[in-house]
């Protein structure tokens, strides 16, 4: 069987090698050759000799890249429009009678136009998160315009008809799932966050330093749904009361100027590190060794990868309520959930996993278990592959 895939996982291309900076999607996209001889996958490109993104890709035999012109965010993809649909749609058509089963990733317009032009196919989806409400946030930061929202409640309403029409469906979190799910439609919980090459055996708590220190990593894009405000209002608040505290901020956005910039106005220059956005695994990967919590404030989310991977790699996690999160964390047990914008909450928190080392303890070895049992590839791939029939 063939497959061909719509994926917004944005790439450059020098001529010779593929290169991203977030690779998230296209190890599992990958790990799909299992169920099948050949894949197309459509995605956004960018040649250039001069650009690249900071992970390499080693696209496998039986696997073809199919280029599509590149945008970045919301109101790229509107101005990209004109190029974008019409692409997306002519080189679907072309590519199609080639394919057994398509896919896209969803909500987005060219994976509406993927659709669309490769309507006659078995489908499904992967809805990576709730569109609507990331961009009522960032329009109530003034960070998008009524256009942008627009677009986005149409490809939603799109969606949740196809999926009432027999699209299957692989969402991520419990809020998606009962957004979409009906008892004649086919909605699937997605845990699929751990590529198989990532789950090494259980590192073990962090061990303690004769000055103890507490180190806490953030890692996301720097805009207002990640809750990068609070954020830094809980460093605030943190250091303090416990003084003996490092913060390292890992990720790109808008935002970031503005947020170097109130790090320096409290102070906190030598608390806080702002490190960009680092390559995956290597040295992202190092920042987990470093860490004693992971945090994430988010005011809304999927599932996120990053609470997976903190996870796997022994890191007790304190996250927000949000999206499914409380879905794939046990509170209590395996990481620590508060409700979006407490502040008090989440330094109460932190400073609670700073001074009991057993606590600490307990949540890294529940959530190593937790992320390499249930959120792997491996687990995911064959779910989704008994779902779409794949399976004898």
């Amino acid at each position: 069987m063939n497959l061909g895939i719509f994926v917004n996982q944005h790439l450059f291309f020098d001529g010779s090698h593929y290169t991203c900076d977030y690779h998230t999607l296209l190890p599992f996209t990958f790990s799909l050759a299992e169920y099948f001889e050949h894949i197309d996958i459509l995605a956004p490109v960018l040649l250039s000799n001069s650009r690249k993104g900071r992970n390499k890709i080693d696209v496998p035999k039986g696997i073809q890249i199919i280029h599509l012109p590149f945008y970045e965010g919301p109101l790229g993809v509107i101005r990209s429009l004109p190029k974008l649909i019409p692409s997306t749609i002519i080189k679907t058509i072309q590519r199609k009678k080639n394919w057994d089963m398509s896919g896209c990733i969803m909500p987005s317009a060219a994976g509406l136009a993927f659709d669309i032009a490769s309507i006659g196919k078995k489908k499904f989806y992967l809805v990576r998160g709730n569109k609507m409400k990331t961009l009522k946030v960032l329009n109530s930061a003034n960070r998008t315009n009524r256009l942008v929202l627009l677009a986005g409640h149409l490809v939603e309403k799109f969606m949740r008809w196809r999926i009432d029409q027999g699209v299957h469906a692989f969402v991520l979190g419990q809020e998606l799932f009962d957004i979409f799910k009906k008892d004649h439609n086919s909605v699937h919980i997605w845990k699929g966050l751990l590529p198989d090459n990532l789950i090494n055996e259980y590192p073990g708590p962090r061990s303690e330093t004769p000055v103890k220190t507490f180190n806490i990593l953030f890692i996301g894009r720097l805009t207002p749904e990640k809750g990068v405000y609070d954020l830094l209002s809980i460093i605030e608040r943190l250091y303090d009361n416990e003084k003996q505290i490092n913060v390292h901020i890992v990720g790109e956005g808008p935002l970031r100027e503005e947020l170097e910039d109130k790090v320096n106005v409290l102070n906190l220059r030598h608390v806080v590190k702002f490190l960009g956005a680092l390559a995956h695994p290597d040295p992202l990967f190092k920042e987990y060794e470093w860490a004693d919590v992971f945090l994430l404030p988010s005011y809304t989310e999927g599932i996120p990868r990053v609470i997976a991977e903190a996870m796997s790699k022994g890191v007790p996690v304190v996250a927000s309520t949000v999206g499914g999160i409380p879905h794939i964390i046990d509170n209590n047990e395996d990481g620590i959930l508060v409700e979006p914008g407490n502040i008090n909450e989440f330094t109460m928190v932190l400073s609670q996993l700073k001074n009991d080392t057993e606590l600490g303890k307990k949540l890294s070895a529940n959530g190593y278990y937790k992320a390499t049992n249930l959120f792997s590839d491996r687990f995911q791939r064959k779910e989704m592959a008994r779902v779409l029939g794949l399976l004898e």
